[in-house]
């Protein structure tokens, strides 16, 4: 710009013209809507591959099996390119978790007033089944390496292999317990605040007080993972499809 230009400038009161307006950080731009957003398919593929990644493989030996001891149960096991898929998926899976409660935490933040303890409940409540999975898949990768056939055969004895089976029959379950939780939050924040179609707010509240039943009344909080992953995928699909998640 010449200086005769500059001066008509500030002769007309025009300088603010010229002053660049700063940008937003990164911090202060919004989400992009959940439909175009990759944590929400996240959680999506989270729901369904930690479900498939949990009933793939055995669970636990029936009763008639145990009795026998170990070595029953270790003759009852086979099938481990079936257990070993399931852990690689069960990975996958908690990779998934923690991209969508990274995500799905910023966006109830945008959402809800600044007070709120939702967003802070579900980002807890998340990342803790994220561990939670990482340890439980981890026994499941181990029962695969075990089991007749398995890359680690040799480093276990039959008794090893069957204590793992009940652990990993149990923990993989257990591992969702985190995710009931931030469902119990998410069904707050819908029921208080309409940040979400209503249906899934009442489905991730039931979810939840089952899973608190069930662990409260019986100590079964195996229960977590029955539902929760489910709910979890259909979470996803709301954020995605639904025109209110949208705003």
């Amino acid at each position: 710009m010449s200086s005769s230009t500059y001066a008509e400038s500030l002769a007309s009161g025009s300088t603010s013209r010229l002053v660049p307006t700063p940008a937003a950080s990164p911090e202060e731009r919004p989400l992009d809507r959940p439909r175009r957003a990759l944590w929400a398919w996240s959680g999506i593929a989270a729901g369904v591959a930690g479900a498939a990644a949990t009933f793939l493989g055995p669970q636990t030996s029936s009763e008639d099996v145990t009795s026998g001891g170990a070595e029953a149960v270790w003759r009852s096991l086979h099938d481990q390119t079936t257990v070993r898929i399931g852990a690689s998926v069960g990975f996958l899976a908690t990779a998934l978790l923690l991209v969508f409660a990274v995500g799905f935490s910023r966006w109830l933040e945008e959402h809800l007033p600044s007070r709120s303890l939702v967003p802070a409940a579900v980002r807890m409540g998340l990342t803790g089944s994220v561990g939670a999975l990482v340890v439980s898949y981890g026994f499941k990768a181990m029962l695969a390496g075990g089991m007749p056939g398995g890359i680690d055969h040799a480093m276990y004895t039959h008794s090893d292999v069957s204590a793992l089976l009940i652990i990993t029959g149990q923990i993989q379950w257990l591992g969702w317990m985190g995710v009931a939780f931030a469902l119990a939050a998410t069904a707050a924040a819908v029921l208080r605040g309409r940040v979400l179609p209503l249906w899934i707010g009442i489905l991730a509240a039931l979810n939840s007080l089952a899973v608190a039943v069930m662990t409260l009344a019986f100590a079964l909080p195996y229960s977590a993972g029955v539902l929760s992953p489910i709910v979890l995928a259909l979470l996803g699909v709301t954020l995605v499809a639904s025109r209110k998640a949208q705003r």
